[in-house]
């Protein structure tokens, strides 16, 4: 199956391009408010005049585009997110339990845990995005 590539902007008027199926499923994702821009995460968006046929190829270079750049948007937001979190070191599970029982004021934290650790939070409900160290680099 060919993938439709159509171009919109956002009211702020970034420009960008989506994926889809067919044209009824963009039609649908645009009115449901689901089509959003990647770059300021505005709903607010309209369709732009777009070429009508796609080859295969061009769907699946634009598709590894498309993927290269949602990995580096999401690699942004969380370097952003780590340069405002507190480190809480080696207490992250502790401190994020705590938040999670109301103990303490909920607020953006980073630190350690084991993998375990991790495991154990998620399966008590509690939200944190593990980040492996890299060559001892960090996000901050």
């Amino acid at each position: 199956m060919a993938i439709k590539i159509f171009d919109f902007e956002c009211i702020n008027g970034h420009r960008f391009e989506g994926s889809f199926a067919s044209l009824a499923e963009m039609q649908e994702q645009l009115e449901a408010g689901l089509v959003r821009c990647p770059v300021c995460d505005a709903k607010e968006v309209k369709k732009l005049p777009t070429a009508a046929h796609i080859s295969e190829a061009a769907a699946k270079k634009h598709r590894r585009r498309e993927l290269q750049f949602a990995a580096e948007a999401l690699m942004r937001e969380v370097s952003k997110a780590a340069e405002n979190a507190e480190d809480v070191g080696e207490n992250l599970a502790r401190e994020a339990r705590r938040m999670h029982r109301g103990e303490t004021p909920r607020r953006l934290v980073k630190g350690q845990c084991t993998e375990e650790e991790a495991r154990e939070l998620l399966e008590e409900g509690i939200g944190l995005l593990p980040v492996p160290e890299s060559s001892g680099k960090t996000l901050n």
